[in-house]
């Protein structure tokens, strides 16, 4: 393997994450390479800064939003690495009373999500599709957040409102159900699937499938100066990663996400795989374009 150039020293964007602890602290390092580590939130505003100023040598980036990247050949390339994952079947919310008794409901009613073209939002729509029946043209769906890339334009049926509170929105029954919104607790408000752990097992039995919503991004100007920083990113987070995957297993206290993924990593093994193979079917669900899976990924890093 090539080496990556000496003493290089790179700015990496990221959101907060326990799985990040051995690149913040510097007990994993990518081969020749320094880094500087930013954290940003809230996460749509990392990806706002990488795309609108190229800030960053090296940011994580939603799945869905690279795609969009690639489609209007925007200069970013990605390494198989997937730092945030989500199961959709407990992000949904619906309003009691909106006559919801099954998601199939929900055609003719409103929706509200950050961004139709948010990758947590795109996850779910095909998870109703595809397991419920919902045709996504038949629902009204709101949004209060621009999309990160302006060349790309909402379907007819989503509407833009700046400022819109989704929250009280469902809550007062503005809307019927809502997608990925947070600290709402009401009795008019329930999960849209019962059992919703239940779900999300029964479908990872069935598909294979633990939905990644983010990747990582390198600049191509960067890549172009020197190729093998890619498969240099590339192994440091997985060895990131096996140093977070061995902390799970230990006793003692844990962060909120360290929680979460303790559970799923008994479920899945690994909630956090890395390269092509191991994601080929998600990353196939995912991929709505002519593009495959290795067309994403710089070439030195797609059978990692």
């Amino acid at each position: 393997m090539a080496a990556a150039a000496n003493d290089r020293t790179l700015k990496l964007g990221i959101v907060a994450r326990s799985h990040y602890s051995a690149l913040k602290d510097g007990s994993v390092n990518p081969r020749g390479i320094n880094l500087e580590i930013v954290e940003v939130s809230p996460m749509p505003r990392l990806f706002d800064r990488m795309i609108a100023d190229s800030e960053f040598d090296v940011s994580e980036m939603a799945i869905v939003t690279y795609l969009q990247l690639r489609e209007f050949n925007l200069p970013f390339t990605a390494i198989p690495v997937f730092p945030f994952r989500a199961f959709p079947q407990g992000t949904m919310l619906v309003n009691v009373n909106a006559g919801v008794a099954t998601p199939k409901d929900l055609e003719g009613k409103k929706i509200g999500v950050r961004a139709y073209a948010g990758t947590a939002g795109v996850w779910a729509r095909g998870l109703l599709q595809s397991e419920y029946g919902v045709d996504p043209f038949k629902v009204k769906w709101l949004v209060n957040d621009q999309e990160h890339i302006g060349e790309y334009h909402n379907p007819s049926n989503v509407e833009y409102i700046q400022g819109a509170n989704l929250g009280e929105m469902l809550v007062n029954g503005e809307i019927a159900a809502g997608i990925g919104l947070m600290g709402i607790d009401s009795p008019d408000v329930k999960p849209l699937i019962g059992n919703a752990r239940q779900a999300q097992e029964d479908w990872f039995k069935k598909t294979g499938v633990y939905p990644m919503n983010n990747t990582v991004v390198i600049r191509n100007d960067v890549l172009a100066l020197d190729p093998s920083i890619a498969e240099a990113m590339l192994e440091a987070f997985s060895q990131a990663k096996e140093s977070y995957l061995k902390r799970l297993k230990e006793n003692g206290p844990q962060a909120r996400d360290e929680e979460g993924d303790a559970p799923l990593a008994e479920l899945l093994g690994d909630p956090l795989p890395v390269g092509v193979e191991a994601n080929r079917r998600g990353l196939e669900q995912i991929i709505t374009s002519g593009l495959t899976s290795e067309d994403l990924f710089a070439e030195n890093t797609r059978d990692s």
